[in-house]
């Protein structure tokens, strides 16, 4: 089992909670420390230890290990300022697709974005995820996780 430790970045404040939902806070910014060459196991990404709900979690590059949290409900994903989960890179559409995260339930649906949207090297208009799918948006390498609520 993995154990997650979400220290507070710089400018944020403690909620108490992990993910605060007040105007000018930034619920998505939590980095979990990673070896990029390790890889996990499907089960281990289903129970993340200290994390509770659903989650993308940066697989490769200067951000592996950042985890972007899911509240219940629709998170769209994408490259426009009011995003829930900003990805400021050319080969993301501004508003790319969108996540939806239910209590047992994750799904992806792609906005009509220039690249597509990839689940685990295909990709797909509409899919729903499991903890341990790869999700590609640009070059953004992501994979769901589950926190252990």
């Amino acid at each position: 089992m993995i154990g997650v430790h979400f220290p507070l970045l710089s400018g944020e404040q403690s909620s108490g909670s992990g993910a605060s939902s007040g105007r000018g806070s930034d619920p998505t910014a939590v980095f979990r420390p990673v070896d990029p060459h390790s890889a996990f196991r499907r089960e281990e990404l289903g129970r993340l230890e200290g994390f509770g709900g659903w989650g993308l979690m940066v697989e490769k590059g200067a951000q592996a290990g950042r985890t972007y949290p899911l509240s219940k409900g629709i998170t769209e994903v994408g490259r426009h300022l009011h995003s829930g989960i900003l990805l400021d890179d050319i080969t993301v559409s501004r508003r790319h697709c969108r996540l939806t995260a239910e209590a047992d339930r994750l799904t992806v649906e792609d906005e009509g974005s220039t690249n597509g949207t990839y689940v685990n090297g295909a990709r797909m208009e509409e899919s729903r995820l499991q903890p341990g799918d790869r999700l590609m948006v640009g070059r953004f390498h992501l994979v769901v996780v589950r926190g252990n609520d």
